[in-house]
């Protein structure tokens, strides 16, 4: 049996709908929610469960013995990831799947790289197998933005330096990548950087996009301090504020811009690119 976390967020849908395709019987954690959106799916058990609370959590992996990990890196991240650890270990699961994220050291900059190092060495140490999965940028997080309406406009967006290259990926490929490795029996534990094809600059980004839309949406940069402000005055907690301008600082000091082969090497084919996301993801902008 596999279990899923976090079955609504970017990549847990990507790998639920995979594993659904695929056949294959498996369990998805409910936090908030009622799951009523697998509910008609035959080959999916729904059951609730709270990182915060242990006791949740071992019903859950009663059974389990591959797990997906996906977890906000917020200040109780490390220890809901290890309650998650814990519970998995006291139920027999042997391999657990986490999503990290790229650039995760000990003496990252960043508080998301800390906290998601820190719960990778949780899981290291647990004597379970371990595959960590750690991404760069998503390019679903485009999907944030309102583009379907509204006349051509600027789009506001971080403070990334315009010149900034990051070599931004699909979830789909992170999923893709995911599913072998909840499926697979054997295997060494491992730690996997995951790219897209190629590095980009924002302006870039939105080239492609406006291509795609038919109507220019322009970049438009900002300072660090006032994103910060304007996080802020959004109502976003002061951590996660805080946090992000952090991850866009290690970005803008070109960290962010390596391409790797590791999608390659565990799909069997080259990383999708922006256009063929854009491509088939069309119908979402217009």
């Amino acid at each position: 049996m596999i279990l899923v976390t976090g079955s609504t967020g970017r990549i847990g849908q990507d790998v639920s709908f995979g594993l659904v395709l695929a056949d294959v019987q498996f369990r998805v954690l409910i936090h908030n929610g009622t799951g009523a959106e697998w509910l008609h799916w035959s080959n999916i058990e729904t059951m609730m469960g709270d990182y915060g609370k242990p006791e949740t959590l071992l019903p859950a992996l009663d059974g389990v013995t591959a797990a997906f990990l996906v977890c906000r890196p917020g200040p109780d991240g490390v220890a809901y990831e290890t309650n998650f650890v814990e519970a998995a270990v006291r139920a027999g699961v042997k391999h657990v799947v986490k999503v990290s994220i790229l650039g995760a050291a000990a003496d990252a900059t960043c508080r998301f790289q800390t906290r998601h190092f820190e719960a990778e060495s949780v899981l290291q140490s647990s004597g379970m197998r371990a595959t960590i999965l750690r991404p760069n940028l998503f390019m679903q997080n485009l999907l944030n933005q309102g583009y379907s309406v509204g006349p051509p406009r600027k789009q506001t967006a971080t403070n990334l330096d315009p010149a900034t290259r990051i070599s931004i990926i699909d979830t789909a490929d992170i999923a893709e990548i995911a599913i072998a490795a909840l499926q697979s029996e054997d295997g060494p534990s491992e730690t996997l950087d995951l790219t897209g094809p190629v590095a980009m600059t924002q302006p870039e980004v939105y080239a492609a996009l406006s291509a795609h839309l038919g109507r220019t949406i322009e970049y438009e940069h900002r300072a660090a301090a006032d994103h910060l402000t304007e996080l802020r005055e959004a109502g976003v907690p002061a951590d996660l504020a805080e946090g992000l301008i952090e991850f866009h600082a290690w970005q803008n000091g070109g960290a962010a811009a390596g391409v790797t082969g590791d999608v390659e090497a565990k799909t069997g084919h080259p990383a999708r690119s922006l256009d063929d996301f854009l491509k088939r993801l069309a119908r979402k902008f217009n």
